[in-house]
């Protein structure tokens, strides 16, 4: 029952930074576009109007670099799991070591356990998750 409410959550979370992705994407857009055309006067302050298809360029460009850079951030996290751990700095557990620490981060989770300072979790928390 627990695992519906998360899933639920989850969903809703994604939903919502869908929106404010898009809301983003459009401030991002506008701006650039008042960016361009307030340079563009100020260089060209005797033309009348703008180039043709000024804004639709700029637009395009815009979209191009933020939905491309979206596009490869999504192939690099199809890796799986080791390659999103080493992006958010996780290091895989030594094997050989004796130390407890390296013990600790052989269990299953490892990667969760290694990431940047996270403390690393017990290991009944992993199986009730």
């Amino acid at each position: 029952m627990r695992f519906r409410r998360h899933q639920e959550a989850a969903h809703a979370s994604t939903r919502r930074l869908l929106v404010w992705f898009a809301l983003l994407l459009l401030a991002m857009v506008l701006a650039v576009n008042l960016a361009l055309a307030l340079a563009y006067r100020l260089m060209m302050p005797l033309a009348h109007g703008y180039p043709a298809l000024f804004f639709e360029t700029n637009t395009a460009i815009v979209l191009l670099f933020v939905l491309g850079g979206c596009w490869l951030e999504n192939l690099r996290l199809r890796e799986g799991g080791p390659q999103v751990a080493r992006l958010a700095g996780g290091r895989p557990s030594c094997r050989n070591s004796r130390s407890p620490a390296a013990g600790r981060r052989r269990r299953p989770g490892c990667w969760h356990a290694t990431t940047r300072s996270m403390p690393s979790p017990p290991a009944g928390d992993l199986m009730t998750r």
